[in-house]
């Protein structure tokens, strides 16, 4: 027997922004075995099975979630309005003799909604993955990474995405088995603790100061600039930022995001991320207050299970070559900052491409920590497609 029941708030969280594909064949599960949505009562379930799954990474230091932590995140009060953070799934097997059957945890998921600019759609993330070792072998980890890519696909997502450490060896090659790739150009970037604090609060480091000075927490803008949130009229600009960072990137091949993508996913009846915009103010038109953009910045929440606390994850960030050098960046960044902390994030997140030099140097020069452990996998396209439909082996 083997069964996938709905989440009892679906509606609330999977709003799909894309026609729904067709009708997929249900996971291929063992004998016994279903996959069904986390619910409240499940919250003693989901903390050990996050510390079983720390105990084996080795980060048992990191793992400081608890069971009120997990229920203010993943099961808010009032559900209708959240912000739900994350979801989970478990796999059950049915034990006991006929009509004394139970259902007994034996792995889950966590996942959320991540987002790509290139793409103009939000994409899933999975934070977790964990099977208990005594039911490893049985295609339980398969069961729900196919699930998860037939979750993606149903609500519009063109993509889905995880990271494992790098010294996994047996999860990379089941992962690249799926035909999943491996981001190994990608380096991720951290700020959290006592480094994000310094970001919102000075800017960066906060050089020697032994005091807060007097204009702690303002933001460093160069003179006639002003940070604001996009809105739905900043669409055309957003785009054009957007496909010049594509360009930078040497990425456009992959940008396909259009101005329809953006209004629905960005300002639509979901919206999957945000956006801050840098503007100057024209010499010329002061009197009027006319603003030119000169730089973005885009955001989304992550999701750690380990704090069992949002994240903050940035997208992309890009100033124009022209106005590179006076601080926009670094005020772009400082901003997020302060969102996060303000929102009880406990980290903030972002990549970025191994040979970006300048960019690298200016992130670590604000003690930003290279996760250089960590590996992102990427299913998207035909391979996401076969996940769903195949669990991931392709079809002649």
């Amino acid at each position: 027997m083997s069964s996938i029941d709905d989440h009892p708030h679906s509606d609330f969280r999977s709003a799909p922004t894309a026609a729904s594909p067709a009708p997929m064949p249900p996971p291929s599960l063992p004998e016994g075995v279903r996959l069904r949505a986390a619910v409240e009562s499940d919250l003693p379930v989901i903390l050990d099975f996050i510390q079983q799954l720390a105990a084996y990474e080795g980060l048992e230091a990191m793992c400081v979630v608890t069971a009120d932590d997990l229920r203010g995140t993943l099961f808010p009060e009032p559900l209708s309005t959240g912000p739900i953070y994350a979801e989970a799934v478990l796999a059950e097997e049915k034990r006991g003799a006929e009509g004394e059957e139970s259902w007994a945890a034996v792995g889950f998921a966590v996942f959320n909604h991540n987002y790509s600019t290139f793409l103009g759609r939000p994409g899933l993330w999975l934070e977790d993955l964990y099977v208990h070792p005594s039911q490893r072998g049985r295609g339980l980890g398969k069961a729900l990474l196919q699930h998860l890519a037939q979750v993606a696909l149903e609500r519009g997502c063109g993509r889905m995405e995880w990271w494992v450490v790098s010294w996994n060896d047996s999860a990379r090659r089941f992962y690249e088995s799926l035909q999943a790739r491996a981001m190994s150009e990608w380096v991720v970037y951290r700020l959290a603790g006592e480094t994000l604090d310094n970001m919102a609060r000075f800017g960066g480091p906060p050089e020697g100061q032994s005091t807060p000075g007097p204009e702690e927490g303002a933001l460093r803008l160069p003179e006639g600039v002003r940070l604001r949130d996009a809105t739905v009229e900043d669409v055309p600009v957003i785009l054009r930022f957007i496909e010049e960072l594509a360009d930078y990137e040497r990425l456009r091949h992959e940008c396909v995001a259009t101005e329809e993508h953006l209004h629905r996913t960005l300002f639509g009846d979901r919206a999957y991320a945000h956006v801050v915009l840098a503007e100057r103010e024209e010499a010329d038109h002061q009197e009027d207050g006319d603003w030119r953009p000169v730089g973005f910045a885009l955001y989304f929440h992550s999701y750690s299970a380990y704090l069992g606390r949002p994240g903050l994850w940035l997208e992309d960030v890009y100033v124009p070559k022209s106005e590179r050098g006076q601080g926009l960046g670094k005020a772009l960044l400082q901003r997020l900052a302060q969102i996060a902390v303000e929102r009880r994030c406990g980290r903030m997140e972002w990549w970025v491409l191994d040979w970006n030099e300048p960019s690298i140097r200016f992130y670590e020069s604000l003690e930003a920590e290279a996760m250089k452990d960590l590996v992102v996998y990427r299913l998207t396209g035909p391979t996401l497609e076969d996940m769903a439909r195949y669990g991931g082996e392709p079809q002649s």
